[in-house]
């Protein structure tokens, strides 16, 4: 029980931290504000570019250890391969609807359930918090 009390306390945390940011910003919190130095001592996060265009073609930009673990994913991600395609078939429709409604609602949204597998079935629980990227222009 106090390894599920430290991951909700971590989430709400940062879910915290992204409304401070939200909030200083007047909009979404810029990239640059979260640490990617999280996903060494948070092994289950992961970071996702979302193509707003085609949201098929979202990426990985990052993940922890952990995350690549239990899902079976090379230890880097690469920009290369579309999300969708790393992550095994069960995994796809959370995935996409956690993209779609964190960028649509602009807010942190927080998906939890249970997805069938071979031999069963397992629980999850993921949160998706929007961020702007840092566009540079000339």
């Amino acid at each position: 029980m106090g390894e599920i009390a430290l991951e909700v306390r971590d989430t709400e945390i940062a879910i915290t931290f992204w409304k401070q940011k939200a909030e200083q910003f007047g909009e979404l919190p810029p990239i640059a504000e979260f640490s990617l130095t999280d996903f060494v001592t948070q092994p289950f996060r992961f970071m996702i570019l979302a193509d707003l265009m085609v949201s098929d073609d979202s990426v990985f930009l990052a993940y922890g250890p952990g995350f690549a673990k239990l899902l079976d994913l090379p230890a880097r991600p690469s920009m290369l391969v579309p999300m969708l395609k790393c992550l095994p078939d069960r995994y796809r429709p959370l995935f996409a609807e956690g993209c779609d409604e964190a960028t649509s609602e602009a807010s942190p949204i927080r998906l939890e359930g249970e997805v069938a597998r071979a031999g069963g079935s397992e629980l999850y629980r993921a949160y998706f918090m929007p961020l702007k990227m840092n566009i540079v222009t000339m």
